[in-house]
């Protein structure tokens, strides 16, 4: 059996047909790629991105970026219609493999002219292997058809294998390889240096992380520090799998290490900030937070993360003005236009929830964002709000969709609402209050206070609620 390994936005350092070509305007692989010394995630603009402009830190940029070149750089073969700013398609090559990364907002886009029939003909052509990667959804292009291989977690490979049919003919397979399997094999033992090795336990460590398995996580980590104790991604991903588990005190310590090491790191420094106020910690972590925006003024998750720290500190104001900057900086940022949207609700400012909330609801159309604008709606004094929600999301959706419809009734609802979710007493409670009677509205509301866990939406605005009626009495 031959095995060929293929890991997601593997680095392209050389091609054949080498041309001179520049990035220009595009800046793509900045959003589908992770890069590990800034802690960014596949699928999201790196904090230092102007997107279509280039980036902000080139000088200063990593070496996993300042070595990554897509093929189309590279390539003199790949035609000017392939450039990633055109296609939404960045392609690799790397190790006999060809990846076809696709924009996620544009899924589609390998499978329209002129580029299927190109990536057809290179599967076809038995040179290279072919994968697609739609968004994290990967598809091996094999000579007996394709292979929706789906997520591949953090770590693992995709391996090519040869098989036998039980005629004996070879046949080429694609399969998802775990670290614990026999054909991966990351430099292991007495393969690679200290630094090969090191990585090899960071990115099993990764693995176990993404898997829910933050004990065998930290074990990784800490072998990857053995082998090279200025790896400062193991000590921060390390810090981030000891905060889950509880053990405040090594994820502090593990923070402020990965913090030594890397001081110039904003994501680095915003992980410790994290750390920090989840530990008790806020003067500390404030300040953090601070110095994470003096090294990069326009980071993004800094304020959204600064701003929730701020709620829960009970600085509404500040929280408010956090959430309003990573706005301004990036409008479609969701998570930090919920946040605002929340808190605003909480305020009983209601237009301007549901003037967040309409956003948020047209890009999760069966989330429950729906009842949140229309209960943001019909509280801020419309009358003629659109139909609410719909069946196609989970039963609870549809349920509370049902209720504030006036399809269901209040006791059905009650009586089939999950006991631990604390979101059906408070639409519950929202619709006593829409109906003109706040009695029936207020054990509701104290009902999702009870359950409701920690940052709860619902239970946040339940008691804020409450404080009003409270005051109404």
């Amino acid at each position: 059996m031959s095995v060929e390994t293929a890991r997601p936005g593997g680095s392209q350092t050389a091609a054949a047909n080498e041309v001179a070509r520049s990035c220009g305007s595009c800046t793509l692989c900045c959003k589908l790629f992770d890069i590990r010394a800034l802690n960014k995630p596949r699928f999201e603009w790196c904090m230092h991105c102007a997107v279509g402009q280039g980036c902000r830190i080139y000088a200063q940029r990593p070496d996993e970026c300042r070595e990554f070149n897509c093929s189309w750089l590279t390539d003199s073969s790949i035609g000017d219609e392939w450039k990633p700013l055109r296609s939404r398609i960045v392609l690799t090559r790397e190790k006999g493999v060809i990846g076809v990364h696709v924009d996620p907002s544009r899924a589609d886009a390998w499978r329209k002219e002129p580029y299927h029939a190109q990536i057809r003909a290179w599967a076809a052509g038995g040179a290279d292997h072919v994968i697609v990667w739609e968004g994290p959804d990967a598809i091996a292009l094999l000579p007996r058809g394709d292979k929706r291989l789906g997520k591949v977690p953090a770590g693992h490979h995709i391996a090519f294998r040869i098989l036998r049919d039980p005629l004996g003919k070879a046949v080429l397979d694609a399969v998802i390889v775990a670290p614990a399997e026999a054909a991966f094999d990351p430099s292991f033992g007495s393969v690679g240096g200290n630094k090969d090795q090191a990585d090899a336990f960071f990115s099993v460590g990764l693995a176990a992380a993404g898997e829910g398995d933050h004990q065998r996580a930290i074990d990784h980590f800490g072998r990857a520090v053995a082998k090279d104790p200025k790896l400062h991604a193991a000590y921060d991903s390390r810090a981030v799998s000891l905060l889950q588990l509880g053990r405040l005190d090594d994820a502090v310590a593990d923070a402020r290490r990965a913090a030594e090491l890397a001081p110039t790191d904003a994501g680095v420094i915003n992980n410790l900030a994290l750390i920090l106020c989840a530990a008790g910690r806020l003067e500390e972590g404030m300040a953090a937070f601070d110095a994470v925006l003096r090294l990069d003024p326009r980071y993004v998750r800094a304020f959204f993360n600064r701003g929730n720290a701020r709620v829960r500190t009970g600085d509404f104001v500040g929280a408010l003005a956090d959430f309003d900057r990573a706005l301004e900086i990036d409008p479609s940022y969701l998570p930090a236009r919920t946040e605002r949207g929340v808190l605003r609700f909480a305020a009983a400012q209601f237009a301007d929830a549901a003037a967040d909330f309409t956003l948020v609801a047209k890009l999760e159309p069966n989330s429950r964002w729906q009842l949140w604008l229309h209960v943001a709606r019909m509280r801020a004094g419309a009358r003629d709000s659109a139909r609410v929600g719909n069946d196609d999301g989970d039963a609870g959706l549809a349920l509370l969709a049902k209720l504030l419809r006036g399809d269901a009734s209040p006791a059905e609802v009650a009586a089939a609402m999950p006991q631990d979710d604390p979101d059906g007493p408070f639409f519950l409670g929202q619709f006593h209050l829409m109906s003109g009677n706040p009695a029936a509205a207020a054990p509701h509301f104290r009902r999702s206070v009870e359950i409701g866990r920690d940052w709860a939406h619902a239970a946040d605005c339940a008691a804020a609620e409450l404080r009003r009626l409270s005051a109404a009495s």
